[in-house]
């Protein structure tokens, strides 16, 4: 999706990618483990403000990873 955005080496894509897959595959385990191990209402807290809270910092986190790769404006 963001490949009409920005032009980054195919390395780097791979390595999005890869990253990508870990979060979602490690936020889905912890998903898991709070389902099974806490209440109720700990694991509905978890997923209504814990998922989107790690979303976010992996997004950021994400930002920092890719801003060596945005052009310079010019001037």
């Amino acid at each position: 999706m963001m490949g009409a955005s920005i032009t980054l080496p195919a390395s780097i894509w791979k390595k999005l990618n890869v990253i990508w897959s870990l979060f979602f595959i490690t936020v889905g385990f912890v998903n898991l483990y709070v389902m099974y191990n806490f209440p109720t209402e700990d694991w509905v807290n978890f997923k209504t403000f814990g998922v989107p809270g790690l979303m976010v910092i992996f997004i950021v986190l994400q930002m920092v990873f890719l801003y060596k790769y945005i052009p310079e404006p010019e001037k």
